[in-house]
């Protein structure tokens, strides 16, 4: 641990560095306001591990930053801005939702920029923008722009995302940003897609000529009734009482941290039940978040536990708790189908593996003894 760190302040927001900062900027006094109301703690992360938000539960500041005001004010300006961001990913097209992450990275560098003019405006010192390059200056011009009433928040993220996507992620610094979505999309919500049978919007053919129509059925054929299948969170389906297992486990952790029932908690619901299920755990018997470590802040993972916390013997699964509640509920339930019927095949190929091996041993001729 490093000697500034050794007498760190027990969170970000008691740093007295950070504190003229504080004082110079209404919008990040009223997103720190938010933060409270929402039950978001702001704690310190590992030095080195970056700033991060998870989801519902905390922004974690790098301790790197402890005695630091200016960077402290610039990380929390900018997770403010994504816990602010309430638009859902656009997964119907690789282009819609590459923008759609493009504008949740706009507008925590749009919140950033704003905060920074306020603070220099009242007369304190730059906290900067997160950037590299020229970009923060645009980043900047924009900001002003959308604060001088020019422009509108809408047109303000779509300008900062056309700039944006040309920066560089630290986990795959050989890309732009506009390739490291566009490369999961493909890699993981593309296939996805295909699999159930959803062509993506670029390859849809016209099929509404009445030729085609007539082709398909008679003139007076009735169209057969589609029967709408279950969800795993309605009664009825196969995996509706491990469902309602998880869903108790994610309410409780609601409970815990003072907050509501919402979308992302069905989210993180479905997440979890296709993890378990992928995992082979037949039953799950709680659901909490990773205690705080060297490595890892507290939160930054969610786990999914079969049998009982204290025995050695317990099986579980778990996965980083950003993912849980941001991936969409459907797309859970989507890949949640994808493992049964993954598993099914599995299961048919071994017992015909075990049918084809006692065949053999039946017709064998058995040895004199």
């Amino acid at each position: 641990m490093s000697g500034a760190a050794s007498g760190k302040p027990s969170s970000p927001l008691s740093d007295p560095s950070v504190t003229p900062f504080l004082q110079r900027s209404p919008t990040l006094q009223a997103g720190l306001a938010q933060l409270n109301r929402d039950n978001i703690a702001v704690v310190w992360g590992a030095a080195g591990a970056g700033t991060y938000l998870v989801p519902r539960t905390q922004v974690v500041i790098d301790e790197n930053a402890v005695g630091n005001g200016a960077r402290i004010a610039r990380s929390l300006s900018h997770e403010i801005g994504h816990h602010r961001f309430s638009e859902q990913s656009n997964q119907s097209s690789k282009i819609g939702y590459v923008t759609s992450m493009l504008r949740g990275e706009a507008a925590a560098t749009l919140s950033n920029a704003l905060i920074r003019r306020e603070i220099l405006n009242h007369k304190g010192p730059d906290i900067g923008i997160s950037g590299s390059g020229t970009r923060p200056q645009q980043y900047q011009a924009i900001a002003d722009q959308q604060m001088a009433g020019h422009i509108t928040r809408d047109a303000a993220l779509n300008q900062i995302a056309q700039v944006f996507k040309t920066e560089q992620p630290s986990v795959g610094p050989s890309k732009t940003y506009e390739q490291y979505y566009g490369d999961y999309y493909d890699k993981h919500i593309a296939p996805l897609q295909r699999k159930q049978g959803r062509p993506e919007p670029e390859t849809i053919s016209d099929i509404t000529s009445p030729d085609v129509k007539q082709s398909a059925v008679g003139h007076d054929s009735p169209l057969p009734p589609q029967k709408t299948p279950l969800l795993p969170s309605q009664p009825g389906h196969p995996d509706h009482a491990m469902y309602q297992q998880i869903k108790g486990g994610v309410q409780k952790l609601d409970t815990e941290h003072g907050r509501q029932w919402d979308a992302s908690s069905e989210r993180m619901t479905a997440s979890l039940l296709a993890l378990a299920k992928e995992e082979g755990l037949s039953r799950v018997d709680h659901v909490v978040l990773n205690n705080p470590t060297s490595k890892l802040a507290g939160g930054e993972r969610v786990f999914v536990v079969q049998g009982a916390l204290n025995d050695p013997a317990h099986q579980r699964a778990h996965m980083p708790s950003v993912d849980a509640v941001q991936t969409p509920e459907i797309q859970s339930f989507d890949r949640l189908q994808m493992i049964k019927q993954t598993q099914a095949q599995a299961r048919e190929q071994q017992q015909a593996l075990e049918q084809s091996q006692q065949a053999v041993t039946q017709a064998a001729p058995s040895m004199t003894r």
